[in-house]
């Protein structure tokens, strides 16, 4: 953003956030919450939407008694109060930098559009128009 004063205003708005402590066993903030699995397209979208804001999700398709969060660094499976905070942009920022979801934000989406083209090549141009201008299909 090339505005400071509107950074300034958005940076404190507060938005939700399902906040993850960290790793009981090894420490780390790379810690996601379990959540039930559905479609490809609604995995993807959740997925998506959820690293954009500094959250990171992992599909199951049961959510497991015993444990609802999972490290990333060691897989240690931990059962914890995942909580639904306010937060400012500041401080998702910050959480953002902690648990790395900027690069797996970049990653997930440069993958995405990858396999979007891919389709699109398959399809031709005529009928990619046709289907992106539909919706998912």
């Amino acid at each position: 953003m090339d505005n400071p004063f509107f950074e300034k205003i958005t940076n404190k708005i507060k938005k939700p956030y399902y906040y993850v402590p960290q790793c009981p066993a090894c420490g780390s903030h790379a810690t996601a919450r379990i959540v039930k699995s559905s479609s490809q397209y609604n995995n993807d979208w959740i997925f998506k939407e959820s690293i954009k804001n500094g959250e990171i999700v992992k599909f199951m398709p049961q959510i497991p008694d015993d444990y609802n969060c999972v490290c990333l660094d060691c897989d240690t499976g931990f059962y914890a109060n995942v909580q639904l905070m306010m937060l400012t942009g500041e401080q998702i920022a910050e959480q953002k930098m902690l648990r790395g979801t900027s690069e797996m934000f970049s990653e997930f989406d440069a993958q995405q559009k990858k396999e979007k083209k891919e389709r699109d090549d398959k399809r031709g141009p005529i009928a990619s128009t046709i289907f992106n201008s539909i919706g998912h299909l």
